[in-house]
């Protein structure tokens, strides 16, 4: 069976994130995020504050975030190298442009690291844009590397990127990993 078969968007949208739910990340307006069938061989990236899959023993079931990105371009999202173009072009590092754009609140992460993986089987995905949200938890502390990142004056990080969303994902889904550092 293929990960995630057996789950719709109602399951998925209404899946505790802690302060929330799925539904709440997805930039809802032109419709609810779509059910996807990424192949096996698919890269995805997230950001990363650590260069590991995980805390303590990393194994075939170890859990990995559920939040990914394209690497390649899919559907209307460009991939990543076009991201990394737009962010020069815009005079941002990646890092920032990564904040702003797939909507990574200060205190969630110093997004040291960018992580690429390639998936060994078919997995479902729910497919969407990042909602806008604030660029920091009300009486929380910023993780924000203020050395190599810049902050800017609004208070909101926009969005306007896509996201998968993948729940279930391990590391036994994986193919192969790799870690880069972020300037």
């Amino acid at each position: 069976m293929i990960l995630n078969h057996d789950l719709d968007w109602s399951k998925v949208g209404s899946i505790s994130t802690g302060s929330g739910y799925v539904r709440d990340a997805f930039q809802l307006k032109f419709g609810d995020p779509t059910r996807e069938l990424l192949p096996a061989g698919m890269a995805i990236y997230k950001f990363n504050a650590y260069p590991t899959l995980g805390a303590g023993v990393i194994t075939d079931d170890t859990g990995l975030s559920p939040w990914w990105s394209p690497v390649e371009s899919f559907k209307h999202d460009a991939g990543l190298e076009q991201k990394m173009k737009i962010a020069q072009l815009n005079g941002v590092s990646l890092r920032e442009w990564g904040r702003l754009t797939s909507v990574i609140k200060e205190n969630w992460s110093t997004l040291d690291f960018l992580l690429e993986v390639r998936l060994k089987f078919p997995v479902y995905a729910w497919f969407g844009g990042f909602k806008g949200m604030n660029r920091l938890d009300s009486g929380a502390q910023s993780k924000r590397n203020t050395e190599l990142e810049a902050r800017s004056s609004v208070n909101k990080l926009p969005g306007g990127a896509t996201q998968f969303y993948i729940p279930n994902l391990t590391v036994g889904y994986l193919m192969s990993h790799k870690f880069t550092k972020m300037n």
